[in-house]
Order: C-alpha cells, then structure tokens, then sequence
C-alpha cells in the first residue's frame, strides 16, 4: 500500500519536474523568435509574468486535487484492510506490523 501511494507521488514530482524544465527552457529559447528591440522587452516581460500567475494557479489547483486524491485513496484502502480482515481474508503479519512503526 505505501508503495502504491509513494510511487504516485514520485510520478506527480517528476511530472512536475519536466513541466518546470519544458517552461525553462521554453522562456530560455522564446527571445530567440523575438527582436531584441527594447520596446518588446516590457511586452514579453508582462506577458511572462501573467502566464508564470496562471501556471501558478493551476499548480495550485493540482496539488490541492492529488492532496484530496491521496486522502481519499488512503482511507478507501484502510476500509478495504477493515473489511477484509472481518472476513478473515488477511493475516496479520508481526514483520509488516513492526516495519510500519
């Protein structure tokens, strides 16, 4: 089970990581396609700054929505421990108890 959840986060994390390293390289080779006149630095500069707010917010908005999803999946898995050791389909384990505390 916390394999399960630990691998979901590490796949959220990396996903995270290329999106931030897509975006760098992306703001990195954009002046490549603009001239370098200085009227156009204030324009993209703003620019920047309004999709960096977005980005933020979907972010935000993401994270908050793996969070809810990890707690669901986190006590949807501990009912499902619950019935099916009332039905005696598990064995409780000492090792696995132990490793957990």
């Amino acid at each position: 089970m916390l394999d399960l959840a630990a691998t979901k986060r590490k796949r959220c994390f990396d996903a995270h990581i290329y999106v931030h390293t897509w975006l760098f390289r992306f703001v990195n080779n954009y002046s490549a396609y603009l001239p370098m006149d200085s009227k156009h630095t204030a324009e993209m500069h703003k620019h920047l700054e309004k999709q960096s707010e977005v980005l933020m917010e979907a972010y935000r908005s993401m994270s908050h929505e793996l969070h809810k999803l990890q707690v669901e999946e986190e006590m949807l898995m501990r009912k499902f421990y619950e019935v099916m050791t009332a039905q005696g389909l598990t064995k409780k384990n000492p090792k696995s108890v132990q490793k957990r505390t």
